[in-house]
């Protein structure tokens, strides 16, 4: 019985076995984060400290008479949960940081400036360089309150406040968002 179209069926047979038990492992699992970089805490702390540094190059070199000095600030990456439900690309982790500043003569209290988020490549176990997302709000806080003083209420905070840009191509908008000029959504669509 070891025809050619006998021995074609095994083979067909065995291709489609074979392909089914490459597919297996991710059957069966509502985790559809699996394999995400944040999974990984050695990647995370890499994409933190990457974060970290490039907040604050952008923010340090931006003078501002009211907050002197360089800025402490605090990182913290999204879950893989959270990344999905802010659709971040596979491959990318997605961190937020938060700047305050740091204690002076002439301001001895640490303040919270403004935040930001801040994406990274990870491919190959390598995390790559990071690129802002959203916009460089804490350089631009630091460079309106340099002006109007919204730190020390001469003029009103929310005029030293950058308002969330449209997401990038290809991206979802921050949570709670709307395109500009979409009216309010009241009620259940």
């Amino acid at each position: 019985m070891n025809t050619p179209a006998h021995t074609h069926g095994w083979c067909a047979l065995g291709l489609v076995g074979l392909a089914l038990a490459l597919a297996a492992p991710g059957c069966g699992s509502d985790d559809s984060s699996s394999g995400s970089p944040a999974d990984d805490q050695q990647l995370v702390d890499q994409a933190s400290t990457k974060i970290e540094r490039a907040a604050a190059a952008s923010a340090n070199r931006v003078r501002d008479r009211y907050i002197p000095g360089p800025k402490k600030f605090k990182v913290v990456c999204l879950s893989p949960d959270q990344a999905q439900e802010r659709e971040v690309p596979a491959g990318f982790m997605q961190c937020h940081v938060e700047a305050f500043s740091t204690s002076t003569k002439q301001r001895p209290e640490s303040v919270y400036i403004e935040s930001e988020d801040w994406r990274v490549p990870v491919e190959g176990g390598t995390v790559g360089e990071p690129v802002i997302f959203d916009g460089y709000r804490i350089a631009d806080f630091l460079r309106k309150d340099n002006r109007l003083g919204c730190s020390i209420h001469k003029t009103a905070p929310e005029r030293c406040k950058s308002p969330f840009t449209e997401a990038p191509p290809g991206t979802a908008p921050p949570p709670g968002t709307a395109p500009p000029g979409t009216p309010p959504q009241t009620g259940t669509p």
